[in-house]
């Protein structure tokens, strides 16, 4: 009785459903003539091409941003990395900024090295860190090119 139920209820939902597709491909087929279903067809390609246009310049832009972040920030480490910061600190900021990075207890000192190869010349920036009391003195950052 209970799937009685169920296939009638089914029957009442798809029956108005057909109804509105055969009513649709009627105003579809009547329209073939008068020249709106070429109109119809372009506007649903400009629209696919406006998306997929859409979708390409949201990917560009969103790689680039990414990379151009940890690019930059190496160039504004002396703005991120204040003395009196403590080392942990320090260090974080270096990895996070793609840095690969050295402590020397002996001379106090956190040394950070990056290279960003290009084609036919690679940057290298290099940033030392004169520590006091496990805390930061001194930042210098020094930038230089190399190549073939």
């Amino acid at each position: 009785m209970r799937q009685a139920f169920h296939t009638t209820r089914l029957r009442q939902t798809v029956t108005p459903l057909r109804t509105e597709q055969r009513r649709l491909r009627g105003l579809i087929q009547g329209l073939r003539p008068c020249g709106c279903q070429a109109m119809t067809q372009t506007y649903l390609y400009l629209n696919k091409s406006i998306r997929k246009l859409f979708l390409i310049l949201v990917a560009i832009t969103e790689s680039s941003c990414s990379s151009g972040d940890r690019q930059d920030c190496a160039k504004h480490i002396k703005e991120k990395i204040l003395p009196g910061s403590s080392v942990g600190v320090a260090e974080a900021e270096l990895q996070k900024c793609g840095f690969k990075t050295t402590t020397d207890p002996v001379k106090k000192t956190l040394y950070g090295d990056k290279v960003v190869q290009g084609t036919p010349v690679s940057e290298r920036t290099q940033v030392l860190i004169k520590l006091e009391d496990n805390k930061v003195a001194t930042v210098e950052v020094t930038t230089s090119l190399t190549g073939p």
